[in-house]
């Protein structure tokens, strides 16, 4: 659990009157080709293999999408994941996960018609996690109820995360 105040115990990314440095720890990346038949019967994919816009601080591993927090602070992730086809009636539900070292958030998401319509779904989220130095953040993507035929479109699919404090 973070207790400290981030602004004066980390003067690398802040400064002591509260602006944020050019050095703030942050990364934004795109999956780097379509991850297909991966989910649809409750199989648990882990998102990895993904391409950099930009990693200041060094501290996203593109190959696996797994980010490592470099101090003890606050960091927002979100992100898009765009289920590209495969996506039927009997797919009841949508579970979106940024599993940390402290603690798993989990996003969930429905609708039944926009599946049935378009075989395809965009689920965006965020978090704000509590992290420790050296803890890690992963995505997972999950489908339930139907067959693994869900696919992650690779040019709508990304993540982002900034340190906050």
């Amino acid at each position: 659990m973070v207790t400290q105040n981030c602004i004066n115990t980390y003067s690398t990314y802040s400064s002591t009157t509260g602006e944020i440095k050019p050095n703030q720890p942050a990364y934004g990346a795109t999956l780097t080709n379509n991850a297909l038949n991966i989910t649809g019967d409750g199989t648990a994919y882990t998102v990895a293999g993904f391409t950099e816009w930009y990693d200041i601080g060094s501290d996203f591993a593109s190959a696996t999408g797994i980010y490592t927090a470099p101090v003890d602070c606050m960091f927002y992730f979100s992100g898009n994941f765009y289920g590209n086809g495969g996506l039927t009636a009997a797919h009841t539900k949508t579970e979106i996960k940024v599993v940390t070292s402290n603690r798993t958030y989990v996003n969930n998401s429905f609708s039944w018609q926009f599946y049935e319509k378009s075989g395809f779904g965009s689920y965006f989220w965020t978090v704000i996690a509590d992290m420790d130095a050296a803890d890690t953040a992963t995505y997972t993507y999950t489908v339930y109820n139907g067959t693994k035929t869900v696919d992650l479109f690779a040019a709508r699919t990304y993540v982002q995360g900034i340190f906050i404090c």
